[in-house]
């Protein structure tokens, strides 16, 4: 009886396959848990790590995700709580793990996935507002940096206006709550006021050159 009860679901999703195709069925099939998704498996991987308290942490977007922190700064040993395609809404799903790690340091980089899903900056800010609250409140002795979303290069679902907005807010996020802003905004733009051709893999993500100066940026913040 079982099996005939397996062998009919199985029949219902090939059957919702065939009538919907395949996109729809993957949501589908997220949602209610029988595949996990990118974000869902990296959390349970975070989950799972040893708790280690006074390290400095990472956390963001697929921009921080993609950063190889024990190759490009080895001796600051640095937590990644990077999950590609996270928005400041994901982060605060999962920010009671990252608050367990009672971090020395925290530098938050989020925003841009918000903006790609058309979100305006006040509710992103307001996000972002939460995220660092909720630290200060748990977590006392972290210091928070907050880091300035990057520009783009001919990306139209996160224009530069946009991100400038977002920025100017996430500034005034860090001067109201006493956080520290970094402002990287200017580091890899070109003469037109977009993120350099040599600094990008595809107008968003960011090329070896691009990671190399962000993270000579930051090394006097990781010292201080």
């Amino acid at each position: 009886m079982k099996k005939l009860r397996v062998i009919c679901a199985v029949m219902a999703i090939l059957g919702v396959i065939c009538f919907l195709g395949r996109r729809p069925v993957i949501r589908v099939l997220r949602h209610y848990g029988i595949i996990d998704t990118y974000y869902t498996k990296k959390v349970k991987e975070f989950n799972a790590m040893p708790r280690e308290s006074g390290r400095i942490v990472f956390l963001g977007d697929s921009i921080t995700d993609y950063v190889n922190f024990d190759e490009v700064l080895p001796s600051y040993r640095i937590i990644n709580r990077g999950i590609a395609g996270d928005t400041t809404s994901g982060v605060l799903r999962r920010l009671g793990e990252v608050i367990s790690l009672r971090p020395a340091k925290l530098f938050l980089l989020i925003g841009t996935n918000d903006i790609g899903q058309d979100l305006w900056t006040a509710p992103i800010a307001r996000n972002i507002r939460e995220i660092v609250s909720r630290i200060q409140a748990k977590s006392p002795q972290t210091r928070i940096y907050l880091q300035a979303v990057f520009p783009t290069r001919n990306f139209a679902s996160r224009p530069n206006t946009l991100i400038q907005e977002l920025n100017a807010e996430i500034r005034a996020i860090a001067e109201d709550l006493h956080c520290t802003f970094i402002d990287l905004y200017p580091l890899l733009l070109d003469a037109e006021g977009e993120l350099a051709e040599e600094y990008t893999l595809d107008g968003l993500h960011l090329s070896d050159k691009a990671v190399a100066e962000w993270m000579a940026y930051v090394v006097p913040y990781l010292d201080e």
